[in-house]
């Protein structure tokens, strides 16, 4: 599926080229004839061309999620979007982090495959920072994913420094900042954030 906010951001830069171009190629004139457009006319113009996208879907939708979750995740979707209510998360932003973590892999949420850190399950818990949940219960790993994500989120003021701390571990994102991020963290930002849209004026990183 096209990300109608990616058209729009692009079809905006080309009425915007498109009119310097032509402002350079007409010869110029005294001021009283200049018969340039305002900007108020190129904006509007350029409100126009992406109306003719958007024509058919609420500017609302235009800004959320455009990823749907796989037919692998079908048994854990009531869990996961009772925890995103229950804890403040955006519909399907829970569901997007455990498939960036475990792709709904039955052989990764069962535990026949490990991360080389340790990580287990579907939600990738480490047991030994994370003692009190079995990470291979769904139904425990789960919520406890959400509510950390949660308090991630309320440490941090936006979800998208909640996806790194829960990536990256808080402490290091605390102590040096997301400027010094691994490439793995910020892909795994940019990744999760670029599916899922902007929450709470989160950016894609």
């Amino acid at each position: 599926m096209k990300r109608p906010r990616l058209i729009a951001a692009g079809l905006l830069y080309l009425v915007n080229w498109y009119n310097k171009r032509q402002a350079t190629e007409q010869p110029e004139t005294a001021p009283e004839q200049n018969t340039r457009p305002e900007p108020e006319q190129l904006d509007q113009a350029a409100g126009d061309l992406v109306d003719d996208i958007l024509w058919d879907m609420p500017i609302e939708d235009a800004i959320v999620t455009t990823w749907t979750p796989p037919r692998s995740a079908d048994p854990y979707l009531a869990t996961i979007h009772a925890t995103e209510e229950r804890e403040g998360i955006p519909r399907d932003l829970l569901t997007r982090l455990l498939y960036q973590e475990s792709r709904f892999r039955p052989d990764i949420i069962t535990g026949q495959v490990k991360s080389s850190a340790g990580a287990e399950g579907i939600a990738q818990i480490v047991p030994r920072w994370h003692p009190g949940v079995d990470p291979l219960d769904p139904d425990q790993a789960i919520p406890y994913a959400g509510n950390y994500l949660a308090e991630l989120h309320d440490q941090f003021g936006s979800w998208s420094m909640a996806l790194a701390a829960y990536n990256w571990g808080p402490g290091n994102l605390r102590r040096q900042g997301f400027q010094h991020a691994p490439a793995e963290t910020r892909a795994y930002v940019a990744q999760i954030m670029g599916d899922m849209g902007n929450f709470e004026g989160d950016i894609y990183v």
